[in-house]
């Protein structure tokens, strides 16, 4: 049985059923990068679904993402990261072909975009456990449930570098890493990805150790200063704790913010919801964190 997908540059791509596993896909649009643009575009702050697929249209790999988010799997291939999906990217570039991108569905919210992702995961079937086609290491919508023992070891990179599973997670990390030399000695990144960050307000920490100007913190806000433009960092200057890493939402976690409170390095100013806090950076702060060798660092 065949089946017509239309594809949006002009043409018509005819795949066999069990190729593009017709039905389980909601297809909004689907075609080459310049096909999908237009679309992403006009909903740059919607969550989506998305599958890459091969040239003849067998999908292998599902996502969910806001922004370029699903255009940036190619550039990720082009740097050292190793994993099944980057592998399969490069494998199809060199046989001159290229990746077709379907935008499955637009959600309302991110829980929908969530569970979404996780259906069509099931739905389509992992290559690791012999179910399907995908590439992907989890069964998706964010959480660790049925890791792959390749996934698990990758995991315990992730607090600290790329992983190379391309997830949300990886791309505010190399964002980070890119910040500064000084980024790589950095055991636990100050930054996640907002998907990942627990609402609740940073407070004070009473503990000895919160009262020094560590790198992280000096690094956590260069992170915002730099995504906001707001460089070189001088004191009084006003750094959202929220801002954009590549095309991925992210924000300073809670546990460096306390330090920087507690150090009297910043002072908050309020807003709705944590996300909205606004970090005032203090004549002590700017002396402490980007003072000496770190001060170039501060001027981006």
């Amino acid at each position: 049985m065949k089946r017509t997908m239309a594809v949006h540059h002009g043409a018509s791509r005819d795949m066999t059923e069990s190729r593009i596993l017709a039905g389980q896909t909601g297809a909004t649009v689907v075609g080459k990068k310049a096909d999908v643009q237009p679309a992403l575009r006009k909903r740059a702050r919607t969550s989506y679904t998305y599958v890459l697929r091969r040239p003849a249209g067998e999908p292998f790999y599902v996502g969910k993402g806001i922004g370029f988010r699903v255009l940036n799997h190619e550039i990720e291939a082009d740097g050292d990261g190793k994993s099944y999906k980057l592998n399969v990217i490069r494998q199809i570039r060199a046989q001159g072909g290229e990746i077709l991108y379907e935008i499955d569905l637009f959600h309302p919210n991110e829980t929908e975009a969530l569970a979404r992702e996780r259906a069509l995961i099931m739905s389509i079937g992992r290559a690791e456990f012999g179910l399907g086609p995908l590439t992907n290491l989890t069964d998706g919508g964010e959480g660790p449930s049925n890791r792959s023992p390749m996934s698990k070891e990758k995991h315990r990179t992730t607090l600290g570098g790329v992983s190379g599973d391309g997830g949300d997670r990886d791309v505010v990390n190399a964002y980070f890493l890119d910040l500064h030399s000084a980024a790589a000695s950095i055991k636990s990144i100050p930054i996640k990805p907002l998907s990942e960050f627990k609402p609740g307000r940073a407070r004070g920490n009473a503990k000895p150790e919160s009262k020094k100007a560590f790198l992280r913190q000096a690094l956590a806000l260069l992170a915002s200063g730099r995504a906001h433009g707001i460089l070189p960092l001088s004191p009084g200057c006003r750094i959202p704790r929220r801002f954009v890493a590549e095309d991925v939402p992210a924000i300073i976690e809670n546990g460096v913010l306390s330090r920087l409170i507690n150090s009297e390095l910043v002072t908050v100013e309020a807003g709705h919801r944590p996300d909205e806090e606004v970090l005032v950076l203090t004549e002590r702060g700017f002396r402490e964190l980007f003072s000496g060798g770190l001060r170039e660092m501060g001027r981006g």
